[in-house]
């Protein structure tokens, strides 16, 4: 067997902490070619989300690593990852990426977010300098990656919910669309010691409007209402747009939710985002939407 087709034969044969240790061990030290078994000091599991799973490595030498393993590929393009991260990754983060998604990459020092963060005005200032500075990525001719799908939201059988998701969509062409992160939250954004912001995790990057992130950050924190305008501001965005693309953006997320495999997580998910698009539906229906 190849050295990629070894590692899914173990992995996914054998998933036993030990058995993961053994493989991924094994994969690291063949993909870097600059480390035995024994100089691995610090091994453990970090991330079990729907579309990966990873593990942070330790060596001898005081070097920190992130493997990552990808999972239920057919939810994620793996090669227009890669083309955004051949974009971004200008300190050579990245050290391995394979076609079906493995990648080894340097530990991304920091913490993640929490709310208490979003309590400072400076943080405000800091993530709409880092979302601009993504936002403002040019693509060559050569370098092409896909584009946000506003589908149809079946899932939704309220018909006034929905006719309002429908009527909301012409914003999504009032502005030329930029590369987006797409997937901001508390996990993917990391706290660095200089108090910088770094995002990570770039597996729904797509082009969209460029409103999207900072809507789905809000969403994803679960902001009140009331205070989305003051943000709206800080981002210069007339609330309006702000608004109309937030509605759109959590009648997606329960769209996703609805067609994800069950769980009690993704369970636990739909409930949540169905609240939040009733809430979010009287709230527009209040203030004139």
């Amino acid at each position: 067997l190849s050295g990629s087709l070894f590692f899914w034969f173990w992995f996914y044969m054998y998933k036993k902490p030990h058995d993961q240790k053994k493989v991924v061990t094994k994969y690291f030290i063949e993909q870097l070619k600059q480390y035995q078994p024994s100089d691995i000091v610090k091994f453990k599991k970090i991330h079990l989300g729907y579309t990966n799973l990873s593990f942070y490595i330790q060596t001898k030498d005081g070097q920190e690593y992130q493997f990552r393993v990808p999972q239920n590929n057919d939810l994620v393009n793996r090669e227009n990852e890669k083309t955004i991260i051949d974009l971004i990754d200008n300190q050579k983060d990245y050290l391995y990426i394979s076609e079906s998604g493995i990648f080894i990459k340097k530990w991304t020092k920091g913490r993640n977010l929490n709310i208490k963060d979003t309590h400072s005005s400076e943080f405000w200032t800091k993530l709409k300098k880092e979302i601009d500075h993504l936002h403002s990525i040019k693509l060559n001719d050569d370098q092409k990656i896909l584009k946000m799908e506003y589908s149809d939201i079946k899932a939704i059988r309220n018909k006034k919910i929905a006719n309002l998701y429908h009527q909301f969509l012409d914003v999504i062409n009032q502005k030329d669309w930029v590369v987006s992160h797409n997937d901001l939250n508390y996990q993917n954004i990391i706290m660095q010691k200089n108090n910088e912001l770094k995002f990570i995790d770039f597996e729904w990057t797509r082009l969209n409007h460029p409103t999207w992130d900072i809507v789905n950050f809000c969403r994803e924190s679960n902001l009140k209402l009331k205070n989305i305008s003051k943000i709206a501001n800080i981002f210069e965005i007339e609330n309006q747009e702000f608004f109309k693309i937030y509605y759109l953006c959590i009648c997606l997320a329960y769209q996703w939710a609805k067609q994800m495999p069950f769980s009690f997580k993704i369970l636990n998910y739909r409930i949540k985002a169905l609240l939040k698009i009733q809430k979010t539906f009287l709230y527009l229906k209040k203030y004139g939407f």
